[in-house]
């Protein structure tokens, strides 16, 4: 689960950024950095405090952030703000952050020490499984929610809704100094619609995506109380 959120949400975020808002490459990397570093910060610090609180309550926390900032980007759509979608990625990297460290510790503790590079080596394949996993999963489920809104959004496009006919009439209007024939206007304005659903439906369908990952990590808690309270070292 946390490989498949993880790289998951790492492909869909860009991908939302470049087809959704129109941002370059470069504005989509600027705009994950604060998050990145936010979460290379909280790294040391959970490390610490995995071996003096509870393992559950770390993992737990961790999870719970990254649920609450998926519930978040599903409301992102073309006009959301920059530094707010900035902002809304730094409580996830932060949750991933408080648990990575724990988690690979929590996978590991009750191995005897001669299995333990074996145990680390599974840890790792399971996680890059998952993440491979994930982002096929989600890409499937982006295209297909994506077909899903355009049919739905297609069907109501008619002369008789107001919105639609408002919006050609002014499409139409403002293609007149390009000295179109009526029937090439009324075409382009066709197909300026198209690409206006099309658009709106992948927004669609990458907040659709983003509530399955908030269901997975939300899903986590489950596992977690399985997990077996493990002994506390005593700070020194």
């Amino acid at each position: 689960m946390f490989g498949a959120g993880l790289y998951g949400s790492t492909y869909l975020l860009p991908l939302f950024l470049q087809v959704g808002q129109h941002l370059t490459a470069t504005d989509s990397g600027l705009m994950m950095l604060p998050a990145a570093l936010a979460m290379g910060v909280m790294f040391p610090i959970s490390g610490r405090l995995s071996d003096r609180i509870d393992q559950r309550l770390l993992l737990g926390s961790g999870f719970l952030l990254l649920a609450f900032s998926s519930l978040l980007m599903m409301q992102a759509d073309t006009g959301t703000a920059w530094w707010t979608l900035a902002w809304w990625l730094v409580i996830g990297r932060l949750g991933i952050g408080i648990m990575a460290p724990t988690l690979n510790l929590a996978a590991i503790q009750g191995l005897p020490i001669h299995l333990l590079q074996q145990g680390a080596g599974v840890t790792n394949f399971i996680r890059q499984m998952g993440g491979a996993f994930g982002v096929n999963l989600l890409s499937v489920l982006l295209d297909y929610r994506t077909t899903f809104h355009r049919d739905a959004l297609l069907a109501t496009q008619s002369w008789d809704h107001s919105d639609t006919f408002n919006t050609m009439m002014e499409i139409e209007r403002q293609l007149v100094p390009a000295g179109l024939t009526f029937w090439e206007n009324r075409y382009t304005a066709y197909g300026l619609i198209g690409q206006i659903v099309q658009h709106q439906s992948f927004v669609f369908a990458f907040q659709d995506c983003m509530l399955v990952l908030c269901a997975v990590f939300l899903a986590t808690i489950l596992p977690l109380s399985m997990l077996r309270r493990r002994h506390m070292r005593t700070p020194r």
